[in-house]
């Protein structure tokens, strides 16, 4: 399958993760994460992005989850863990906006040893 551009406005960051396959569903459509995640009713951006900043173990938790509540799950001799692990391996690490980072205090000022006295 023949993957396109990055189509969220968060780039493609994620696009290892979302598009990673998951088999086909009972219909013999090829499912993706990203897919996937749409047929839950969930934003699949908003999801990854979820998951990238999650302790690794409750990304996996949280996948797996995710995976066993699929109404057309694929058949596959993988149990939906072990799947989750493998795909939390393509979530790219969590990026801390700049916004929240803690800035550090301004250095003082220093004045010219003449104007000390004031």
């Amino acid at each position: 399958m023949r993957r396109c551009a990055s189509v969220s406005p968060l780039g493609s960051a994620f696009d290892n993760f979302l598009f990673a396959p998951l088999g086909e569903d009972d219909n013999g459509m090829p499912l993706s994460v990203l897919s996937a995640l749409a047929r839950l009713g969930l934003d699949p951006w908003q999801e990854a992005g979820s998951l990238a900043r999650s302790p690794r173990a409750g990304a996996i938790q949280r996948l797996t989850t995710l995976i066993d509540a699929l109404p057309d799950r694929p058949p596959t001799p993988l149990n939906p863990s072990t799947v989750a692990t493998r795909l939390v391996e393509l979530l790219p690490p969590a990026v801390i906006p700049v916004a929240l980072l803690p800035r550090p205090f301004p250095a003082p000022i220093r004045r010219p040893a003449f104007m000390r006295w004031w």
